[in-house]
């Protein structure tokens, strides 16, 4: 069955339940560059967990939500500059939809 864009995009927003987002930057810190570090708490992620690693020269601090998106992003970046010493341009941020099943 084909589905018409509107109706797709309807039903595609129903499905989602927070969303993400990366903020890229460049410079310096004591992040390692061959580790992920996993963060579960709830002060900055009510969804799943926040993120920190190095992608080729990018270190890439990200979170996720299902409100209230940009405090969360804002609480992890600031732990991140304070904890691993970051300095550095931000040159780029990403966002991204989440979809995550519940079981009834």
């Amino acid at each position: 069955m084909l589905y018409s864009s509107t109706r797709l995009a309807s039903s595609l927003l129903k499905q989602v339940t927070g969303a993400s987002l990366n903020y890229y930057y460049r410079g310096d810190s004591t992040i390692k560059p061959d580790t992920l570090y996993l963060y579960y708490r709830k002060n900055i992620s009510d969804l799943m967990y926040s993120w920190l690693y190095h992608k080729d020269e990018t270190i890439v601090v990200g979170t996720s939500s299902t409100q209230n998106l940009n405090q969360y992003a804002q609480e992890f970046l600031e732990t991140v500059k304070n904890q691993y010493s970051l300095e550095g341009e931000e040159i780029g941020r990403e966002g991204f939809s989440l979809h995550i099943s519940k079981e009834e």
